[in-house]
């Protein structure tokens, strides 16, 4: 920097490419620890960790056993609040 009109767009040390490598799929599914890993030994196969993973028709049947279970448990909520406002009307 002994030079007034230094540029440091103009250093060549400054703007040094490194290399980055990319991470591989096959790494996501790496164990964190030895039991997970021992856990899919004893399984003979990778067992999936991701919805993504699983089966298209399994993924689908999850989707709709969850929302049926969502309004089945809204239905019973809204039965309920019904119940409780006709029993404070009738003034039980």
């Amino acid at each position: 920097m002994t030079n007034p009109s230094y540029n440091p767009f103009e250093d060549k040390t400054i703007h040094m490419t490194t290399d980055q490598t990319q991470p591989s799929p096959l790494n996501e599914r790496a164990p964190f620890n030895d039991v997970i890993e021992h856990h899919d030994i004893v399984q003979a196969v990778q067992a999936p960790k991701r919805l993504e993973q699983w089966p298209k028709w399994y993924q689908n049947h999850r989707r709709n056993s969850a929302a049926l279970s969502v309004l089945i448990f809204a239905a019973f909520i809204v039965y309920h609040v019904i119940q409780i406002i006709g029993d404070l009307l009738s003034g039980k």
